[in-house]
């Protein structure tokens, strides 16, 4: 048994409000990851990879409620000290999506455009093979900005670039039908 304030309980509150985000708990995923944070700033400090990871986590359940400025805020700070404390992770271009994805539904479709281009950049510098999939994710999302700028043909060959990058993944994987 843990005691409280352990890293595991925060590493568990933190998967239960990931996996509610996805239920559409938002409320309880939000009040999760918050406890989360605390455990870790409390155990860990202020700078820590997993206070990194709960700040970029509280970020997207707050973004689910429609807080985008807090979200970005939150995002960024997760982003800044991901790059402090691990410059060439590739969880750093996860959280540029992030960012991206917030900015696009705030309606910032060319600020959400360039995060997307930049975590692509980044994604393509810093990642094997394992990191594929973030990029295709990356491509689609950018392609989505572009269309929204009116940008349809780039918008169509990038997102066919996302699609078939996800399809290789799985071809090779075995798992394409």
């Amino acid at each position: 048994l843990y005691p409280s304030g352990h890293p595991n309980i925060a590493f568990t509150l933190s998967a239960y409000g990931r996996l509610l985000l996805r239920l559409g708990d938002y409320e309880e995923a939000e009040r999760l990851q918050r406890e989360a944070l605390e455990i870790r700033r409390h155990y860990h400090g202020e700078s820590h990879p997993d206070v990194a990871y709960s700040l970029g986590s509280l970020g997207m359940a707050v973004y689910e409620r429609g807080r985008y400025d807090e979200a970005e805020a939150l995002l960024r700070e997760s982003l800044a000290m991901h790059r402090k404390l691990h410059p060439d992770h590739p969880i750093a271009g996860n959280v540029m999506n992030d960012i991206g994805l917030v900015m696009y539904e705030r309606g910032d479709y060319a600020d959400a455009e360039k995060m997307h281009r930049d975590a692509l950049t980044f994604q393509q510098s810093v990642a094997g093979d394992d990191e594929r999939n973030a990029m295709a994710v990356s491509m689609v999302r950018r392609a989505n900005d572009l269309a929204a700028l009116g940008f349809l043909v780039q918008a169509d060959t990038l997102a066919r670039e996302g699609y078939d990058l996800v399809r290789r993944i799985h071809e090779d994987r075995g798992l394409w039908v």
